[in-house]
């Protein structure tokens, strides 16, 4: 069905919710490595606070630093998002050779 609507972030994620129950909070869970957000400014930057001076430094930031349940989060994380991508890259394939194949037989 075609619609007018926006495809913006919000709108995929609850139309992704609809055929992935959970893809919300999957979402969730990992926007804010997509998105500038706190998670790169907390892991690529260093900050100086004393009294009333304020410094922010940029890093490069080593992995070394994350602690072990964030790397098992993410990594759970990035696998439902690998597994739900694939099903739907799958089926627009299989949709697209079934329209190919319906097409070439009305020909």
């Amino acid at each position: 069905m075609l619609t007018a609507k926006k495809m913006s972030d919000f709108y995929l994620c609850l139309k992704l919710e609809q055929l992935y129950p959970g893809f919300r909070q999957l979402y969730n869970n990992t926007i804010g490595f997509i998105h500038f957000s706190c998670e790169h400014i907390k892991f690529n930057n260093d900050f100086l606070e004393k009294q009333d001076k304020f410094q922010m430094y940029i890093r490069l930031s080593e992995t070394t630093e994350i602690n072990l349940i964030s790397k098992v989060d993410f990594a759970f994380n990035m696998s439902n998002v690998g597994t739900i991508l694939f099903r739907q890259l799958n089926g627009y394939k299989l949709h697209m050779e079934e329209l190919i194949k319906t097409k070439s037989q009305n020909a």
